[in-house]
């Protein structure tokens, strides 16, 4: 192998009872390079706990070492849940199988991994009628996937179609890593600007709407099979926003980074400054959702001073508004509410409903920081008369349970419970 080639590390965790797809998920890498990523030279290595080095200490703790190594994480069940890696009376986790799992999600949070993915074997269902005490973990552990969209998992009948799923993912990371690739480069060498469609072709404006709907049906794997076949020819903007605001959303923030960079960077290309604002505004998310605030000021700061420039009235607001939550993290209320109060004068002056409903309900927020439960509830339901009038059902939810909390705070639990059942009905309703 090329010493120039990229590296992407892929760690399987599994219990005991997956020896077959372990055996296959090495199989499938390995074909996977021959084939397809070594000639983009790009190169995966399959790492498992069998690789983990020995020597004294709790042997867990070496696998976990190699773990945080690691780009991806693919986590495998069955009908097995594994033992605790301790003594009995120990630790927090039932198995080791538990403890990567969450050592990867921690690794995800903090940007050190790209994503965890996780397949379910499937299982007889008079075995799911009867389940013993591992199948039961297993069964717990499967719930919250089903009760969160953010948090997805295929299901596999045998080694073949466990092949076959590993083969679609390979296929987006490896998208993903050839994006990095063209990111690291210079922007003069990436991207010629005659190639550069700020336009989407129909094609890939049917790909992005299904994209979409997968995505908000809670398919993951299809949302992003469909962003990564969009975004194929790298020339478009449209394509990697969507793509970057998909990956903010279930909370890959390094990639989503890299696609809102790449917005950016074919924005300067072609010297589109609106699409400058918004590749700044949604890095300026971005950063806000990692906790950096002081790059997200910066970048909601530069969209907002493009957005002027441009008279785009509609970003200004926004980029107020983004501002203002800035601030409010920052505990700097004074200055999040004169931000959320410039949002909501413009978009008044502009009809600009959907995104004063937002301001209101930040605004609301700011408030019962403060204490101002009577001025909070006040924004709150301003919020909520124009939610209502546009059918904005994620933004009634929103404005509900901010009503509860108020009412919660004042010790009118009954209200608080109609509120917050009301917010609970639309969540369900959305699914």
């Amino acid at each position: 192998m090329s010493k120039s080639m990229k590296p992407i590390r892929v760690f399987i965790a599994s219990p005991g009872g997956l020896e077959k797809e372990r055996k296959a998920f090495h199989d499938v890498i390995d074909e996977y390079n021959k084939h397809e990523a070594n000639p983009r030279n790009i190169h995966f290595y399959p790492i498992g706990s069998e690789i983990a080095p020995g020597g004294r200490g709790r042997s867990q703790d070496k696998i976990n070492e190699e773990l945080k190594k690691c780009d991806y994480m693919v986590l495998v069940l069955h009908d097995r849940w594994g033992s605790s890696p301790n003594p009995p009376g120990e630790g927090i986790y039932s198995s080791g199988t538990e403890e990567e799992y969450y050592l990867a999600l921690k690794c995800c949070r903090s940007n050190t991994m790209q994503d965890v993915v996780v397949f379910f074997k499937k299982i007889a269902s008079k075995k799911i009628a009867n389940p013993d005490s591992q199948l039961q973990k297993v069964l717990k552990f499967k719930e919250g996937f089903q009760i969160n969209k953010n948090m997805s998992y295929k299901e596999f009948n045998n080694p073949k179609s466990f092949e076959d799923l590993m083969r679609r993912h390979l296929a987006i990371w490896l998208q993903f890593a050839e994006q990095e690739q063209q990111a690291d480069s210079k922007a003069d060498q990436a991207v010629p600007k005659q190639t550069i469609s700020i336009s989407l072709a129909p094609e890939e404006l049917k790909l992005i709407e299904k994209a979409k709907q997968y995505a908000d049906e809670g398919k993951l794997l299809e949302a992003e099979e469909h962003f990564a076949r969009a975004i194929v020819k790298g020339h478009n903007p449209t394509a990697f926003n969507q793509y970057g605001l998909f990956l903010k959303r279930v909370g890959r923030l390094s990639q989503a980074l890299v696609m809102c960079e790449r917005v950016l960077e074919l924005a300067k290309l072609v010297n589109d400054e609106e699409w400058n604002a918004i590749a700044y505004g949604n890095l300026g998310l971005v950063y806000r959702t990692r906790g950096d605030l002081d790059k997200a000021e910066e970048m909601h700061l530069k969209s907002l001073e493009i957005d002027e420039k441009l008279d785009r009235l509609e970003g200004v607001a926004a980029d107020y508004g983004n501002l203002g939550i800035v601030y409010r993290t920052r505990c700097d209320l004074n200055k999040a509410e004169a931000m959320h109060l410039k949002s909501i004068k413009i978009c008044e002056q502009n009809d600009l409903q959907e995104i004063m409903a937002s301001q209101y309900g930040n605004l609301g927020i700011v408030y019962r920081t403060r204490g101002n439960l009577k001025k909070a509830e006040e924004m709150f339901l301003k919020s909520l008369e124009i939610h209502e009038k546009l059918g904005k059902l994620g933004g009634m939810a929103a404005d509900y349970s901010n009503m509860g909390l108020i009412y919660r705070t004042r010790g009118n639990l009954k209200k608080a419970e109609e509120m917050f059942l009301k917010s609970l009905e639309i969540h369900e309703k959305l699914g």
